[in-house]
């Protein structure tokens, strides 16, 4: 099971967060999920800011729910907080608390986690509502029960989700061997990762196309063999971008020697002939690889203006029981999106 390093970096991450977002959970009861490696941090997030929380966990690839639950009970332990980890169905749960996270272990939030939601329960989306998928979250069931649903910016100011995803386009090259100094790299991607990849690519020092395909560009087969590496990060358009049909054949990539660094986006190479990383294949819309690889910081920011979206929610809900009327004032408060 992945782990965070030990020591006082992470407590100094969370409480400089939470007081960036001016977070305070006091007399909020959290359901969330808490896990290995750095999300863990959501838990410690809420309950640091004065929450009751409730985590819960499951087995996983990722590790037991026995070791999770000891990690995170170390970690409160370090914090001098309090954290409750349920292991099983957040269904289980959805009836005790007042705010609810979308994170992995407590989705689905459907129709029936929506019943079980007393009045004046929130959920915060620890993203913005472009990525959500309907199967993960039923929006519109929640908010017919009167439950408000607000998404995260996280092009906010204080969250920087988006530069760490260029961040994370340079670790994936230098782990393939590809220098970005002086190397020429195709990015195939559209916005919002498009942007931050190509900046941060070029202050490192490369040569850089962008191919955005929901614009029209064609990725050329002479230019991609010519180039270094590709970095593959799209979120938005569904088709094949490398094999398959009607994709960039893998000949071009796997005879140049060409690496790729695999964001997001469709890449059929079932036998794995590419030079790519991280390895394996990923749906169309899913990440193969999230920031959190490149250490703590973008998991507690984001997860603290998620939680902060939350808290604007849930203070409205008190104030006047009323879901239109909490969203609106959330959006207006908080780094919110709808």
């Amino acid at each position: 099971m992945r782990r965070l390093s030990a020591g006082a970096r992470v407590g100094r991450l969370v409480d400089e967060a939470i007081a960036r977002f001016e977070l305070d959970l006091t007399g909020t009861t959290v359901l969330t999920e808490t896990a290995s490696g750095p999300f863990v941090v959501t838990p410690l997030l809420a309950a640091r800011a004065g929450g009751a929380v409730i985590a819960v966990t499951r087995d996983s690839p990722y590790g037991t729910a026995a070791e999770v639950r000891a990690y995170t009970e170390e970690w409160a332990a370090r914090l001098g907080v309090a954290v409750e980890v349920h292991v099983g169905n957040a269904l289980e749960r959805a009836g005790d608390a007042d705010l609810v996270t979308n994170l992995g272990f407590v989705r689905p939030i459907d129709a029936a986690f929506a019943g079980r939601m007393r009045r004046g329960t929130a959920v915060t989306l620890m993203c913005e509502p472009w990525e959500v998928r309907p199967s993960d979250v039923d929006v519109a069931a929640c908010r017919a029960t009167g439950v408000p649903v607000l998404g995260t910016d996280e092009h906010d100011g204080r969250v920087q989700t988006f530069r760490f995803v260029g961040m994370l386009a340079v670790k994936l090259l230098l782990d393939l061997e590809i220098e970005v100094l002086l190397s020429r790299i195709v990015v195939v991607s559209s916005e919002p990762f498009a942007t931050p990849i190509v900046e941060s690519l070029r202050a490192a020092g490369a040569e850089v196309r962008l191919v955005d395909a929901t614009r029209g560009d064609v990725l050329d087969a002479e230019e991609c063999a010519q180039a270094d590496a590709l970095v593959v990060a799209e979120h938005r358009d569904r088709r094949t971008i490398v094999g398959g049909e009607p994709g960039l054949p893998l000949a071009v990539l796997r005879d140049a020697g060409v690496a790729v660094a695999h964001i997001a986006g469709k890449i059929d190479d079932p036998r794995q002939e590419l030079r790519k990383a991280p390895p394996g294949a990923v749906a169309p819309g899913w990440m193969t690889v999230t920031t959190d690889v490149l250490g703590p910081r973008p998991v507690v920011d984001l997860h603290a203006a998620g939680l902060r979206v939350g808290q604007a929610l849930v203070e409205e809900m008190r104030a006047h029981a009323d879901r239109e009327r909490a969203e609106a004032a959330a959006l207006a408060a908080a780094p919110a999106l709808a």
